[in-house]
């Protein structure tokens, strides 16, 4: 928000987007934007005033961009008696990526016929040539709409010398036309007049400020009406109308006359980056109204972190610009300054000017950070023929972000058995010989073979649970996992190539070993020491995004505060709970009556309660106590309807070891990769089994309860 003076309006709305940065704004922040709503009564604002009448809207969504851009062009050559003509792009067929098949079967069908030419059928081509710029990926539109004096943004970085470059608004002067194969009409160079260059524009034979932008052949995947999608070669003028564009792409600018709908912006940064557009107040009009939730509430745990680690380091620049930083705090590192600078102030020191949403208190403490040991490695020395030795796994693709300087090798693991760094692009030599399914009705489920000298029975009960959830639906639940985390898409993938005979399954979880004793070695070691199975479940199943958000509720007014106690990972503990069942441990970590806390407002009781930002598609509860009995399934409501999660194995500890049942079709296997290796022990159908019979297994109690939908 770039201003050059600023009135009363002014300083409401840039109070209104700094705690909108912060996801904490006040109910006169909300009272103040209500007042921005487009609307037709006397002091609403109105998107009919002239100073509007083209500008483009910010929205969030590709989709409602191009329809609101072919709304806008009919209106617009209506109201200056132009007439709409409409240019077509070249399509042809395209061999798809190798990369978008490497990764499995992909989330939609991909058509590639078999074919003697490239030429698309007309057909076909009618129905790519009616789709909207979004079913691009490259956002190339297959028809083009245009007269003169329309307003386009530009798409593609043609010459930036010259200000042809992406996101630059422009509106049509003239165009130069052919016939293309198909006898269709083709924009060969389209003339338009770039709006308010950064430089004067002056190209021979042109008006000042009037570029030419030729056609491009791109690369895209198209979607059709169906959902599936093809791999064309798409001849086209990269432009599109202006008359919408999304908050990506209006990153950056500064607009004296705002537009913005709000009703799709699912985030309080998406709402932060379409109103921080603004350069005034009376420049702003939102369309359509918003919702206050978004913005308020506060930010995520994480974020909240980031946050506040960024005040400090804020604080440190000050301080080393003004000589005032003691010799001791020499961090070239992120995490190393600030641990050093919160050893010298302590943590509890707060910066003058953190936003009171983020301030931290012996209440809200920000703890010391962690200490971060960087990756081991050593120089090599030139053999007998001058050039330096490169370790093989210097090929490896490094996991933990560390880029190696020329010229060293990483130190390899310390342990006498060596990780398994099987090349799944290769058949290994040895291979189990595995049935055509992963879960065959006849063998029962598969499971893992017990690592006697990395002790691995945690990573085989509870992967042998996932395996049999995978393998109910491969490519669902491929796509499940892989949006879950990196580490879950690797297990996916290690799965997939066990089930295709290209792997085994040892090694998918000598894969997810190793990523994880990357991260934290002393939660997750090698050698004859055992890994505690809750913490595998969590770092497993943890997400990139909230799952459930923890809140105070009265029970009288209903006044709500955030506890800022996200959870991000689908374990739920269940530490203090004495004979019940798991669904009464899951109701009493969604609503509990707090012991001793008041309402601060009318004296009420008080409701901890947890809500679901995200149902998750699998659900763990960590267990503690013999005493809870395990149920067969649970349920939630989610808007209006019933989520049924059943029943899909229990995680058994007991002897420093770990064991696992398995229920898949209606049946219950047991496994112990000590004892029963690959396979699975049947026992019985589930259904004869008692909720109390479910908690204990040769006289193992349970450790981890696992659901899914």
């Amino acid at each position: 928000m770039r201003q050059a003076n600023q009135s009363i309006e002014d300083a409401q709305l840039r109070t209104a987007l700094e705690n909108m940065r912060y996801k904490a704004c006040t109910p006169s922040d909300i009272a103040f934007l209500r007042t921005r709503i487009a609307g037709r009564g006397p002091n609403d604002p109105k998107l009919a005033q002239k100073r509007f009448r083209n500008v483009s809207i910010i929205t969030a969504r590709n989709a409602q961009r191009d329809k609101i851009n072919e709304l806008g062009c009919e209106r617009f050559a209506i109201e200056n008696g132009q007439t709409l003509h409409s240019f077509y792009s070249i399509d042809r067929w395209r061999n798809p990526d190798t990369k978008r098949q490497r990764g499995g079967r992909p989330k939609k069908t991909l058509i590639d016929p078999v074919r003697k030419s490239n030429v698309i059928a007309p057909h076909l081509q009618r129905i790519l040539r009616d789709q909207p710029p979004a079913s691009s990926n490259k956002h190339v539109a297959g028809k083009l709409t245009l007269c003169v004096g329309l307003p386009v943004m530009l798409k593609h970085n043609d010459a930036t010398e010259c200000c042809i470059t992406k996101g630059a608004e422009a509106t049509v002067v003239s165009w130069q036309t052919a016939k293309g194969p198909e006898g269709q009409t083709v924009l060969d160079t389209l003339f338009v007049k770039l709006r308010d260059p950064p430089k004067t524009v002056k190209i021979d034979g042109l008006p000042e400020n009037v570029v030419p932008i030729t056609r491009h052949t791109t690369a895209t995947m198209c979607t059709l009406p169906n959902d599936d999608e093809i791999s064309l070669s798409r001849d086209q003028v990269l432009v599109l109308p202006n008359f919408a564009m999304t908050d990506y792409s209006s990153q950056g600018r500064t607009r004296m006359n705002n537009v913005v709908d709000l009703n799709s912006c699912y985030t309080h940064q998406s709402y932060y980056t379409c109103l921080s557009r603004s350069a005034s107040a009376g420049g702003t009009i939102i369309v359509q109204g918003f919702d206050p939730k978004v913005i308020t509430g506060g930010a995520s745990g994480y974020l909240r972190q980031e946050f506040r680690e960024l005040e400090l380091l804020d604080e440190i620049t000050r301080l080393r610009f003004e000589n005032a930083l003691p010799e001791s705090i020499t961090g070239n590192r992120r995490n190393v300054i600030i641990r050093q600078f919160q050893e010298w102030k302590g943590t509890d020191y707060v910066p003058h000017d953190v936003h009171h949403s983020i301030r931290w208190n012996k209440q809200d403490p920000l703890e010391m950070l962690n200490v971060v040991t960087d990756t081991p490695w050593q120089l090599v020395k030139n053999n007998k023929y001058g050039k330096n030795q490169r370790s093989t796994l210097t090929s490896k693709s490094n996991i933990t972000g560390f880029v190696a300087a020329n010229g060293s090798v990483p130190v390899g693991h310390t342990q006498k058995r060596k990780l398994d760094h099987d090349d799944t692009d290769k058949i290994p030599r040895k291979m189990i010989k595995m049935s055509e399914d992963i879960l065959d009705d006849l063998q029962g489920p598969k499971g893992f073979i017990w690592d006697g000298e990395n002790y691995s029975c945690a990573y085989d009960s509870l992967l042998t649970i996932l395996l049999s959830i995978w393998s109910q639906d491969c490519v669902k639940w491929k796509g499940d996992f892989k949006d879950m985390n990196k580490i879950m898409n690797v297990l996916a993938t290690g799965f997939h190539h066990a089930k295709l005979n290209r792997g085994s399954l040892e090694s998918a979880r000598n894969k997810i070993r190793h990523l994880l004793h990357q991260r934290m070695p002393g939660l997750f070691p090698y050698g004859l020491v055992g890994t505690a199975v809750n913490e595998l479940a969590k770092q497993l199943l943890r997400s990139d995004n909230v799952i459930a958000s923890a809140w105070q509720q009265c029970i009288e007014c209903e006044n709500e505060s955030n506890l800022h106690n996200d959870l991000q990972t689908c374990v739920i503990q269940c530490d203090y709970d004495r004979d019940c069942t798991t669904s009464v441990c899951l109701q009493k970590r969604f609503r509990e009556r707090h012991p001793r806390r008041r309402c601060a407002q009318c004296d009420g009781e008080i409701d901890n309660i947890m809500r679901f930002d995200v149902l998750p598609k699998i659900l763990v509860l960590a267990m503690s106590d013999a005493s809870v009995r395990v149920s067969k399934k649970i349920s939630f409501h989610d808007d209006g309807s019933v989520v049924v999660f059943g029943l899909k194995g229990i995680v058994y500890f007991g002897d420093f070891h770990y064991t696992a049942r398995v229920c898949t079709g209606g049946s219950v296997w047991f496994h112990d990769g000590m004892v029963t290796g690959r396979g699975c022990t049947y026992e019985k159908k589930l259904s004869e089994f008692t909720d109390a019979e479910l908690s204990t297994c040769n006289g193992k109690t349970t450790s981890l309860v696992i659901y899914a939908q």
